[in-house]
């Protein structure tokens, strides 16, 4: 047997890479740049009742990443191509996300690991706000018997901020959207529209996509007493218990029958 040896272009293939990155840095900002300019206009890309680029509008962005690719000649032919595809791709779906969806924000989940949790939830509450900010989900909302507020944090690094929002959901039907099983090896894909709920569940195991829409409630329309005024209702005491002492006294009361961390 004999050995071949491969003699590699390590200064090359180190330069590549910087260059890659730079690349990509560069595609992120026009990305970014392309789609503030089209909040701040609040004239929409696309064609009526679609998700397809006006020729002018279609024909900047071309133009733009044409400069862009001139700046890096170690790109093949069939590169160029792919980064171009790549690009129009993932401008078209956020763009899509803001202007047609009027999306607040996405985030994605392991599938049974939200769905339980919202499960877990609706035990203890009928209808629950939410809360989009910059950096995360939350929910603040009261028990049913207006003894005790809940006020809690969701946040992953799949999170993407578009604009803040509030949006108000029945818990049951919430639960019911997000319905899947452990052996799915699913993946939950929320999108917190103006109105809606975006719902896509992608099992890993069965090769599917579901999708599903949910659309929200106005707490103050039905009489409910809105989140604002739940915060600033004073109390003669309170007290505090850690996540560990909250999961233990909840799973020990029977309100739910296991645990999820997500």
């Amino acid at each position: 047997m004999v050995d071949k040896k491969v003699n590699f272009d390590w200064e090359n293939l180190a330069n590549k890479g910087e260059l890659e990155g730079q690349l990509k840095e560069e595609l992120g900002t026009l990305k970014k740049n392309l789609i503030n300019h089209v909040v701040e206009s609040e004239e929409s890309p696309f064609l009526q009742n679609s998700n397809q680029f006006y020729n002018e509008f279609n024909n900047s962005v071309e133009t733009q990443l044409d400069e862009i690719f001139l700046g890096f000649s170690f790109l093949t032919k069939d590169e160029k191509g792919h980064k171009r595809q790549r690009f129009f791709i993932e401008l078209c779906y956020e763009l899509d996300l803001i202007i047609n969806r009027k999306a607040c924000c996405s985030i994605e989940f392991e599938g049974y690991a939200i769905y339980s949790f919202f499960k877990a939830l609706s035990s203890l509450l009928d209808e629950v706000e939410i809360k989009v900010y910059q950096d995360k989900l939350y929910i603040l909302t009261m028990a049913p018997l207006r003894i005790v507020i809940f006020e809690i944090v969701i946040l992953n690094k799949t999170f993407k901020f578009y604009k803040e929002g509030m949006l108000g959901f029945n818990l049951n039907d919430l639960q019911k959207a997000l319905k899947c099983k452990s052996s799915d090896e699913s993946k939950i894909n929320l999108i917190f529209g103006k109105d809606k709920l975006y719902i896509s569940i992608k099992s890993k195991k069965f090769h599917s996509l579901i999708e599903r829409e949910l659309n929200c409630i106005n707490f103050h329309e039905s009489g409910k007493l809105g989140i604002d005024k739940l915060h600033r209702i004073k109390y003669p005491w309170c007290f505090k218990l850690s996540k560990d002492k909250l999961e233990y006294l909840l799973d020990n009361f029977g309100l739910y029958s296991e645990i999820i961390k997500i």
